[in-house]
């Protein structure tokens, strides 16, 4: 049985997007072809389309069909995952997913974000046309070999310009997430950074203040795709000018200019929830726990943001000791972090809106620890509690904890990994003359704050 064709004219792939393509694999050929041969219409559109034209490997595969859902699941069985069923998308399990929604006529936008009515429908030009940005409104007809492109999203892409489908302006109001979406597609790829065409930028600013009624679990996952994104401080400058920053933390002011140019080189050696700690370096820190918590981001991101950014503002003493006590905490990140402290420092950048730090403490502490040698002490302490029972007669209690963490100091400062050592170590303590507060604690030890 033909399948049905296009409502658009297109062009025979060029043969190395063609080969592209061919070389997508074989699952999302197959769930083309099995809806083409069973007499429906088939198209790859959306992100693996665009990512053929900017030259990006792609995971995200999207189909668009003339094939009602019951059809689809009718046609798939059990391989279906009803993951959107009331907009007409279901998930197909494989060796890869696969994402097939229906082709649909919508109604009005009236809260914002979601269409108020749903309709099947068979035109893939209507279905284009609803789409946010011209290079996501690209399909391609595989068994054909034919690209659809009525809105020249590969003109766009090949100028670097991102460009709202239509009238941008509508296409923000109809869907208030797409103000987000248009900052994370200035990086559609890694290397690659897109400027915003002159209207979709009008348009964005005119709408940037609807971003409040978002759920903020959509605005936390968008920001969190923008943060890890290659291209992000740049982008995150364009939020900035545009005020849409500003209307997602609207308690404080946005990071300057001379802030994220500090941050830049260091930016992608950074976990998400670490950038977002540094991008609140002026922020105090119950501020900061109070937009994680409104962002209702977890317990383990809050946790590790939270970690980072108090640590933004301590200053580690220079010694190799202290600095081995850091890299015990902080093993992944602590040169980073000294990288950027001394960035702010030579720039005589706040921390928390009113810490300065030191360019001389800075600059000691990042040369010893970067040159400092491996680690060679275990995570974990060599003593147990059992062997320090049994070497100074204390009873389990709280002295034992105390007097085991600060061996365990002692182990870490001068980087011990033999028992026989550290028993001699205990054996040099005067612990009986000191009283429990007085036990030297571990911890990281940091030059007093400046104001």
């Amino acid at each position: 049985m033909a399948w049905i064709h296009a409502d658009i004219d297109g062009e025979r792939l060029d043969d190395i997007t063609l080969q592209a393509v061919r070389s997508m694999p074989s699952r999302v050929r197959e769930v083309v072809q099995t809806l083409q041969e069973h007499g429906h219409g088939a198209w790859l559109v959306g992100g693996c389309v665009r990512d053929v034209f900017t030259n990006t490997k792609t995971s995200d595969f999207d189909v668009a069909t003339t094939a009602t859902p019951d059809e689809v699941s009718e046609l798939f069985e059990n391989q279906t995952v009803p993951t959107g069923i009331e907009f007409g998308t279901l998930t197909l399990k494989g060796d890869v997913l696969v994402e097939v929604t229906t082709l649909r006529t919508e109604g009005a936008y009236r809260d914002g974000r979601h269409p108020d009515a749903v309709q099947w429908g068979t035109s893939l030009l209507q279905d284009l046309e609803r789409r946010d940005f011209t290079m996501n409104a690209m399909a391609i007809d595989v068994g054909l070999e034919r690209i659809y492109d009525p809105f020249h999203g590969r003109f766009d892409v090949r100028r670097g310009i991102l460009k709202g489908v239509g009238d941008p302006l509508q296409r923000c109001n109809e869907d208030v997430l797409r103000v987000l979406r248009a900052f994370r597609f200035l990086c559609p790829a890694k290397g690659i950074l897109f400027q915003l065409d002159q209207q979709l930028s009008n348009a964005i600013r005119l709408t940037s203040a609807k971003i409040k009624d978002l759920s903020v679990e959509r605005v936390w996952s968008e920001l969190k795709k923008i943060l890890d994104k290659d291209k992000s401080i740049a982008i995150l400058s364009h939020m900035i000018d545009s005020g849409v920053y500003q209307h997602i933390f609207s308690e404080s002011k946005p990071p300057s200019q001379k802030t994220l140019d500090c941050i830049e080189p260091m930016f992608h050696q950074l976990t998400t929830m670490q950038k977002f700690a540094v991008l609140c370096t002026s922020v105090e820190h119950a501020q900061v726990e109070a937009y994680l918590l409104h962002l209702k981001s977890s317990n383990n991101e809050r946790k590790e943001a939270l970690q980072f950014h108090s640590l933004l503002g301590c200053s580690p003493t220079s010694s190799i000791p202290s600095l081995r006590i850091m890299r015990h905490f902080h093993p992944n990140c602590m040169v980073t972090l000294l990288e950027i402290q001394l960035a702010f420092a030579r720039e005589q950048l706040q921390i928390y809106g009113s810490t300065f730090i030191l360019e001389s403490n800075a600059e000691r502490a990042l040369t010893i620890a970067t040159s400092l040698t491996p680690r060679r002490s275990s995570q974990d302490s060599v003593l147990t509690g059992h062997d320090i029972m049994t070497a100074t007669g204390i009873q389990e209690g709280i002295k034992l904890g105390r007097l085991k963490e600060w061996i365990f100091k002692i182990q870490i400062e001068k980087d011990v990994d033999s028992k026989e050592q550290m028993m001699h170590e205990l054996a040099q303590l005067d612990w009986k003359y000191l009283e429990i507060n007085d036990f030297p604690r571990l911890a990281i030890n940091c030059h007093p704050s400046t104001s």
